[in-house]
Parts: structure tokens; C-alpha cells; sequence
């Protein structure tokens, strides 16, 4: 038997690959524009003023010591707390001029007068290429020539050069994809050159098998792959600290293990490969590969979802569109741009499923976010023939949520949010078309899918409750409540039962973070990527804004404290908001355990408390005086009480037992495949289980022993929470689904 060729005689099967384009949208910028001097600075605009996003070297702002964090309250005598009007032409001005800013600094309360020189635009220095080193500048070179040999030689070089000091999948590149384009017998030379045996970065070991796969080399990519498996750790290692579970992780890098052995013609290793992974997985291409059928799901999770509020676009015919008039039909709105490649390659696609589809009532409405004269709105549209409603309203993607273009949002006949996607790209159509009918169902039979739900005991959990919250992200649950988070949105309170309790509140929602919450008198929020974090009391009304020099990854709360990791150190502040510490190190993940808080990073898991020493009840025995025998005080002598001591920040920092990212509040350790870990008594009885969503929005929980109980294909996976809400000693457990609320699973005894 040939190389390459399957036992069947059949060509070999490829696996999927994809790619999305996407256009992000920026925040406001003074360091470009006109020939006005700038400051040389990004911002977001929040209640508070303007924060600090980044800064541009060489500017004003920079050498004044203003950086990313920093909040802007006022320029010269104008105040830009609340979004005035105009706030933009008191910041720029004549290049030379200075103006007075009121700064608050990160970590701190306290504004001080900056002065700032404003300064032209400089240009911006494009990425210098020969930076990289000489032996990979050859390489890439000689990829993109078409000389075989002189490809393999200059690849030999990179390599007997350790990758000219780079990390070798930073060296290689894209360069893989444009050796395949010439042909097979020039990647596969290249490939077999780059996977030397002493190569250990799993990430180009992958890719390099895969190129191997489809150009005959099945052997050399089968040992490839089992000698990258021996690297990568388990994706889960349980609190015991010994017990190792497969919870679906490098499903791509398994998947090419399957395909090689069924290639190499065995079967029978290739069937167990398939076996493990399809335990996790339902995957048709991975069952195709050994002729296994694919596990169906056995039940399903519905919940009823609100209507959105109404709203309406002005159409480029100058009529209206309104919501309210939807009539139970479905709508798919799309959000973009006139500048937007990945836009301009959708909406035909778009205006094909429309075609298909608008006998049965489907709709579509193209939402332009372009800010000012429609004339280009309406010239594209009229270029691309666009079959349905065209409008133009930028302000219509705050609310939906849209921070890039092109973005979708389903509606569905029963008025509620039913499917968000954002970007564009292969099977992009696809995936839109079931959202459709999704919606469909959903709106006709009262309760949109939320899981399609299988393995031993998709029997005993239940969707009990579901919060809804258009564009959820954020959660926190407590005994006498659950918080639902959105991003740059305020939180929303729900009681236990359900009943919509209220959400918090300033005059506008700028500044509001909640994809992270805590409880602490009252909920703490902060976004992920951003710098603030925000307090609100008990009431639901801001209390106290602070903000972190470099950009947040997560945030906990205990009893007392806030503890806020960001991308290089560990921050800490008291209930009232004041500083208390900082740690030099960086954590990917937070959790509060029962003896303090425990996080989990690249380099250290650490473990840390706040300890308040207090002052003795009694006063010393020379201190103790009666009424008659006041003490006799020296003048300048202060015998007043003493105040109680400065809280003491302990942090015990260890270097991981394993590789980690995510870290569960018993000790329990995952790699990148989870996005989210939580552990709690939320089996049958009061057991304990782990909760895992993989980064594809697969929900796996899992035993003591690693053994995977349930297995739940999530509309969409983020933060959970598990807590016992009624004193039983079993917890419930939270699953944000985000965009659209959060869902309350309980789990039955069989």
C-alpha cells in the first residue's frame, strides 16, 4: 500500500480548517486626525471622565506621565466628567500649546493638575522586517520562491541555526500554507526539514503533521504527533493531585492521530483514538475517518427568552423600520460598514440565504454604522443590488452590543434575541441558516435551545430556572441573589425565584463593567481587557471607581477585598476602594477558596489573605484609669487611642505544580482547553463534581475519578458559579450563556 493512500483505496480525509475576517472598531483617538495638536492618546468615554486607554510614545501625554489607566476629569477650566458635549476641541489645540488636565492617576482617588504639551501627529513607524534574523529572513524567501532546493537549504540553515533565536512557530510563520501552494513534493521536503527531532513547540509540531498528512507522509506525521501528545499536560489534573481527565482538549492535534492511523491502515488503533475522542466530541468527519458512528444527543435544554426592547432604523428610502411591526416573523439584522472588507464579502452571501428564504417570512435589515453622510452607505448598496432593508444607525450597535464588524444578530418571531455572531468566514452562512431555524422553532414553541445535551446522566440535569439578560457576559451569585453581568452595561439583579429585581445605576451606562462580578456589600464588576473596576452598593448606585495600569484579566471578591489580576501584577483594594497592594505576578485565573484566594498563572500559584490585626478590648493595665485618678498628661503628649493597625496583604507565591490556566477553588487545574472551571457539591447527593466550558462552548462535568458524566453543545459557554442556594449542602450550578442570560442547572438523583 501506497503512502497516503486509505485501506478502501479511497483519497484520504482532510480535516476542517477555517478562517473569519473580522473589522475591529476602535476607541476615539487624539493622535491623529488634522494638523491640531493632539495629546497623543486613546480613551473610553465613562461617567467619570475620559479613561486612558493607551498612549503614543513621542507625545506630549507620554512625557507628561500620563499612561493607560489614567482617568481625564477636566482640560484647562471644562469639566469632561458626565460626556459633554464638544469634550474633543478642549483637548486638541494649536501644536505647541499646553493645557491643564485634571488626572486621576491608576490606584488612586486623588486628581492632580498634569500640564500637557500638544504636538503634531508623528507618523507611525512601520514594523521593520529585517529585525528578524538573517537565517529566517532566507527562509522566508526562499518559501516564496519556487526553487525546491534552495527551500530545503535555506530551511536547514534555520534550523541549524536554533530558528535564529526566534520560537519556532514565530519563525515559520504563515510560511506552511505557501509551501503547500507549491505542491506536494516542496512541502513535504520543507516539513520533513522542520520536524527534527529535538523540535518541542506542539503548536508548529501540529501544523507540521498536518502538512506531512496530505502529502503521503503518514508514518513521519504519526510519530510527530505522539511525541507533541508526550508534551502537552493532561487537560485536567483533579484537586487529589494525581487523578488526570480527558476532557476533549487538542481535539485538532487527536483528530490528525486518527487520520494518520486510519491511513497507515490501523484500524484497530485508529477505532480506540476515535473511540476516546468522540466521547467528548460529536464529530462526523473524526467518525467518517474509521466508520464510527457519531453519539446523538438525548435531550435538550430550552428557555424562554425575552422580547428586545422595540427600536427602529431609518431606511435609505427615508421610510422606517420598526421593530414593532415584526409580526412573529424572524429577522436577521446585520451590522456594517462601508470600510469593511469582511463586510463587503457577506452581504451578498447574505442577500443569497435571503432570496431562499424570505417566502417563509424570514427578514433581513443591513444596519450601517457609518457615522455621517449616507451617500456612501447608499452607493454601496446600490453596487451590491441588496435585495432587503438597507438603514444607516451607528448608534443602534451599543445597544446590540457590536464592538466588530460584521456582526449578526437573529430575532425571532417571538421578538427575542435568539443567535449573535460576529465576523465572516467559512460556513459563517451556514451556521446562520440553522440560527434561522432555530429561531423558528424556538419563537413558535415557546423556548429557544439552549444545549443539546448527552452521556450517562443527561437524564438527571435540568434546566430549572433561566435569568435573561440581552448580551450577558458577567455573574454572581449569593444566597439572597444572582447578578447577571453585560459587557459596558449595568448589572442586572434577579431573585432567587426569578423575579427581576433591578439593575444598577448612574445616569448613563458608560463605564459600567460587569463581565467579571463579585458580591462585597453590594456587586464589584470589571471587563476583561479594559482598566476599571467599579463598586456599586448594596442599592444597586455606583459607589467608588478605580482603575489599574495595565489591562485586567480577572477579578474576585472576598468578604472584604477585591482582589484584581492584571497582565503582569496582582492588585488588591478594601471595600472603600483604597489600595492596599501590589503583587509582581501574573495570573490568568482567580478564585476565592475557604482560606483566602488562590490564583493560578504561567509562572506561579499563589496563595494570599488580608489580615486586619485589631487592638486588644481591654487597654493595657497602665492605660486603665477610673474617674477619680485621671492620669497626669505631659503637654505634647498624645494619649489618645491608637488607631487600629494597616491591614497586612500575605501572599505566598509557588512555582505550578503543572502547566495551568484555569484553577478551581479546591485545587482543581486545567489547561487552555477550559475557558471556565468551577467545582462544587452539585452531583447527585451533594457529590462533587468539575464543571469545565471548553473554549468551543461545550459544557463537561466530570467526577473524582475523571470520569465525564454529561456532556451539554452550549449555544455559548462563559462564567459559572456553583452554590448551595437553600442550605441542603447540594449547590446548584450557573452557567452564563452569553448574549442571552444565564441558566440554573440541578442535578437529580437517578
Amino acid at each position: 500500500m501506497s503512502r497516503g493512500q486509505r485501506p478502501n483505496g479511497s483519497a484520504p480525509m482532510r480535516l476542517r480548517s477555517w478562517a473569519v475576517g473580522l473589522c475591529v472598531a476602535g476607541w476615539p483617538s487624539l493622535g491623529h486626525g488634522s494638523d491640531n495638536g493632539r495629546l497623543g492618546l486613546r480613551y473610553q468615554v465613562i461617567e467619570e471622565g475620559l479613561l486612558v486607554t493607551s498612549v503614543n510614545d513621542g507625545m506630549g501625554a507620554r512625557e507628561a506621565g500620563i499612561g493607560p489607566g489614567s482617568v481625564l476629569v477636566s482640560a484647562d477650566d471644562h469639566s469632561l466628567v458626565g460626556a459633554p458635549k464638544g469634550l474633543r476641541a478642549h483637548l486638541v489645540g494649536p501644536a505647541g500649546s499646553e493645557v491643564v488636565l485634571g488626572v486621576r492617576a491608576p490606584l488612586s482617588s486623588e486628581v492632580r493638575p498634569v500640564s500637557v504639551v500638544r504636538r503634531l501627529p508623528s507618523a507611525q513607524v512601520p514594523r521593520n522586517m529585517g529585525d528578524r534574523p538573517a537565517e529566517v529572513r532566507a527562509y522566508r524567501r526562499a518559501i516564496r520562491d519556487q526553487s525546491r532546493r534552495k527551500a530545503v537549504a535555506a530551511t536547514e540553515a534555520m534550523v541549524a541555526s536554533d530558528f535564529g533565536g526566534m520560537v519556532p512557530r514565530e519563525a515559520v510563520g504563515a510560511s506552511l500554507a505557501t509551501a503547500m501552494r507549491r505542491g506536494n513534493r516542496f512541502a513535504r521536503d520543507v516539513a520533513l526539514v522542520l520536524a527534527t527531532d529535538t523540535l518541542e513547540d506542539p503548536y508548529l509540531m501540529q501544523g507540521l503533521a498536518r502538512m506531512l498528512l496530505q502529502t503521503g507522509e503518514s508514518e513521519r506525521a504519526q510519530v510527530l504527533l505522539e511525541r507533541r501528545a508526550s508534551l502537552v499536560p493532561s487537560d485536567v489534573l483533579l484537586a487529589d493531585g494525581a487523578t488526570e481527565a480527558d476532557v476533549g482538549g487538542g481535539f485538532q492535534a487527536r483528530a490528525l492521530q486518527v487520520d494518520a492511523a486510519a491511513q497507515m491502515g490501523n484500524r484497530t488503533e485508529a477505532s480506540a483514538l476515535a473511540r476516546s475522542l468522540l466521547r467528548t466530541h460529536r464529530d462526523p468527519v473524526v467518525g467518517a475517518l474509521v466508520g464510527m458512528a457519531v453519539a446523538e444527543p438525548t435531550h435538550q435544554w430550552r428557555a424562554v427568552l425575552p422580547p428586545v426592547e422595540p427600536f427602529e432604523v431609518p431606511l435609505l428610502d427615508g421610510s422606517t423600520w420598526r421593530s414593532s411591526e415584526l409580526n412573529g416573523k424572524v429577522t436577521v439584522v446585520n451590522f456594517w460598514a462601508t470600510w469593511c472588507g469582511p463586510c463587503k464579502r457577506e452581504l451578498p452571501e447574505l442577500a443569497h440565504l435571503y432570496t431562499e428564504r424570505s417566502e417563509e417570512g424570514v427578514q433581513v435589515l443591513a444596519v450601517s454604522t457609518d457615522v455621517g453622510d449616507a451617500e456612501p452607505v447608499r452607493a454601496m448598496a446600490d453596487s451590491l443590488a441588496l435585495p432587503f432593508a438597507v438603514g444607516q444607525a451607528p448608534e443602534l450597535s451599543e445597544r446590540f452590543g457590536v464592538g466588530a464588524l460584521p456582526a449578526i444578530r437573529v430575532l425571532g418571531p417571538d421578538g427575542a434575541l435568539h443567535y449573535s455572531a460576529r465576523g465572516f468566514g467559512s460556513g459563517a452562512m451556514e451556521k446562520l441558516d440553522q440560527a434561522i431555524d432555530q429561531a423558528l422553532e424556538g419563537g413558535r414553541s415557546g423556548g429557544a435551545p439552549v444545549a443539546n445535551v448527552w452521556g450517562p446522566a443527561a437524564s438527571q440535569v435540568v434546566l430549572s430556572q433561566f435569568f435573561p439578560v440581552a448580551g450577558a457576559k458577567g455573574l454572581a451569585v449569593s444566597e439572597s441573589g444572582i447578578a447577571v453581568g453585560a459587557m459596558g452595561a449595568s448589572p442586572t439583579f434577579f431573585g432567587l425565584d426569578g423575579a427581576l429585581a433591578g439593575e444598577a445605576s448612574v445616569e448613563a451606562s458608560r463605564g459600567q463593567p460587569s463581565a467579571r462580578l463579585g458580591w462585597l456589600d453590594g456587586l464589584v464588576g470589571a471587563d476583561p481587557g479594559r482598566y476599571l473596576v467599579r463598586k456599586w452598593d448594596s442599592d444597586g448606585f455606583s459607589e467608588w471607581l478605580r482603575t489599574i495600569p495595565e489591562p485586567i484579566i480577572d477579578l474576585v471578591t472576598t468578604s472584604t477585598d477585591v482582589w484584581v489580576a492584571g497582565a503582569e501584577s496582582l492588585y488588591v483594594f478594601d471595600s472603600a476602594g483604597a489600595f492596599l497592594h501590589q503583587e509582581a505576578v501574573a495570573l490568568t485565573d482567580l478564585v476565592v477558596s475557604d482560606d483566602g484566594v488562590v490564583g493560578v498563572g504561567p509562572d506561579a500559584v499563589i496563595r494570599g489573605r488580608v489580615v486586619r490585626p485589631s487592638l486588644p478590648e481591654d487597654p493595657p493595665a497602665e492605660l486603665a484609669t477610673t474617674e477619680a485618678e485621671a492620669p497626669l498628661v505631659v503637654e505634647g503628649e498624645d494619649r489618645s487611642t491608637p488607631s487600629a493597625p494597616a491591614p497586612v496583604v500575605q501572599i505566598v507565591q509557588n512555582a505550578p505544580a503543572r502547566l495551568a490556566s484555569r484553577i478551581s477553588s479546591q485545587g482543581d487545574l486545567a489547561g487552555d482547553v477550559a475557558r471556565y472551571m468551577v467545582s462544587g457539591r452539585f452531583g447527585p447527593g451533594g457529590e462533587r463534581r468539575v464543571a469545565i466550558v471548553r473554549s468551543d462552548d461545550q459544557l463537561v462535568v466530570l467526577d473524582d475519578d475523571g470520569t465525564v458524566h454529561l456532556v451539554a453543545e452550549l449555544r455559548g459557554g462563559g462564567p459559572m458559579v456553583a452554590v448551595d442556594t437553600n442550605g441542603d449542602g447540594v449547590d446548584a450550578l450557573f452557567v452564563t450563556i452569553p448574549d442571552y442570560g444565564v441558566a440554573r442547572l440541578d442535578f437529580r438523583s437517578p
